[in-house]
């Protein structure tokens, strides 16, 4: 999460809705402070407590999150497309700042796990989206330039962090996934 992030709160069956307009989050010194006021000052001896409460809030989104798999729409077109370009001798890649544990379980759920030559999330890089980082050190690793990359993107966020990667990049949207 970075600062002004606006959580992402479940409001039923496979409907979600950012709630920025109640909750503000702003990273601090090891952790992060959920408050109502974006003005408000963190009590430093609260710290501890609010890194607690971050904490708690990843293990629950971690035990939470395969709950949901059944709702995950896979890209029909994308998949077979990027299974093509594999197939031609391109390499494939995931570069996503989610969570390591949920991004490899989703993969995994969607049986897609040996279609990606390397994964790399956000413990892999020191900044998430829009830096570019992820997609800098992704090309890196694969020994491929900007100017022979292409990205696929689908926030806005991570459009922001293609752009400034140098590579050239696809928007994906969501009329793209399969019913």
């Amino acid at each position: 999460l970075q600062n002004g992030s606006s959580v992402i709160c479940y409001m039923g069956p496979g409907t979600f809705a950012t709630t920025a307009r109640y909750v503000v989050i702003h990273s601090f010194e090891g952790g992060y402070l959920l408050i109502n006021d974006p003005n408000s000052k963190i009590n430093s001896e609260k710290q501890w407590m609010f890194t607690e409460i971050a904490s708690q809030i990843k293990e629950i989104k971690k035990d939470v999150y395969p709950l949901f798999f059944t709702y995950l729409r896979p890209n029909v077109a994308l998949i077979t497309l990027l299974r093509s370009m594999r197939a031609m001798g391109c390499k494939v890649a995931i570069a996503s700042t989610a969570r390591k544990e949920n991004l490899l379980n989703a993969i995994n759920h969607l049986g897609l796990a040996d279609d990606f030559d390397l994964i790399y999330a956000g413990v892999d890089v020191e900044q998430g989206k829009p830096s570019p980082e992820i997609y800098i050190k992704t090309m890196a690793a694969l020994g491929v330039f900007p100017s022979e990359t292409l990205i696929f993107e689908d926030s806005e966020v991570g459009i922001q962090a293609a752009k400034a990667s140098g590579a050239h990049y696809m928007i994906v949207s969501p009329q793209q996934f399969e019913n």
